[in-house]
């Protein structure tokens, strides 16, 4: 299983059945502050730091 893509796993790990919280990923801010006024409680994470990222 990957797991340094969170979003990912939150795909895969949904796909098998397990609960998982509902997820946006974006970095379009205006597109994420919308999303958030239609949800009651959220959570934002910053982007991966260059080194934390896998190729």
């Amino acid at each position: 299983m990957k797991t340094r893509n969170k979003l990912e796993t939150t795909v895969i790990l949904r796909d098998k059945g397990l609960p998982v919280p509902d997820t946006i990923g974006t970095e379009d801010i205006l597109y994420a502050y919308d999303m958030a006024k239609n949800m009651k409680n959220i959570v934002i994470k910053p982007p991966a730091a260059p080194e934390d990222t896998v190729q």
